[in-house]
């Protein structure tokens, strides 16, 4: 469903009743996007990242959509480098003082988006790794990114969220039964997900 198609989705859930406009109610829809995303580390947010390391600096820069790293092998999160897919461990930020001029060793700076080696590269080799990304919004003309068939539940949950925003009576609003439609679909949502990280 695009963003036009949640919007009129949303309004037939609040009974036509909004006042929103039609931007209020993507920013809605988006927010309750934003939730979904955060609930867990999807498999449809899951993307794989390239690069080149530099002999100048000991950093390449993360995509401006990075919001952690993924595990890719055996339960951790590994950055392979070269074209023999040398492992790089990832240490914490704050144990990066530990591994000063040590060869395979990196960490995440997060403030200025880099992903650092502890020693500095002196020949310029791919880099490869997984991260967990950022979705962009939805616009009026665009679609989430997991299924179609789970579309619905951004409706459901900005419609469950719509109640508290035009203060209107809970006794006669749909606010439950949207809370209950949400929560369906996304327990079937993380199932899907728990059973494509199983078939890996």
């Amino acid at each position: 469903m695009t963003g036009t198609e949640l919007i009129a989705k949303f309004n037939l859930q609040v009974d036509d009743s909004s006042e929103l406009s039609d931007a209020e109610t993507l920013e809605l829809l988006n927010d309750v996007y934003q939730e979904v995303q955060d609930d867990r580390d999807w498999e449809w947010l899951r993307v794989t990242q390239t690069g080149t390391t530099s002999t100048t600096v000991p950093y390449i820069a993360l995509p401006s959509d990075f919001k952690k790293l993924a595990v890719n092998k055996d339960n951790l999160s590994v950055i392979f480098v070269g074209t023999d897919y040398q492992e790089y461990t990832v240490v914490a930020y704050q144990q990066r003082r530990e591994h000063i001029d040590q060869d395979g060793f990196c960490y995440i700076d997060i403030p200025n988006q880099r992903l650092y080696f502890t020693k500095q590269p002196t020949s310029a080799l791919a880099v490869e790794y997984d991260y967990i990304k950022i979705a962009t919004a939805i616009l009026a003309a665009t679609e989430p990114l997991f299924r179609d068939g789970f579309h619905k539940i951004l409706a459901f949950g900005a419609g469950a969220k719509f109640n508290s925003i035009e203060l209107s009576d809970k006794a006669t609003s749909y606010r439950s039964e949207n809370i209950a439609a949400y929560n369906d679909i996304l327990s079937s949502l993380r199932l899907e997900d728990a059973q494509i990280k199983l078939s890996l």
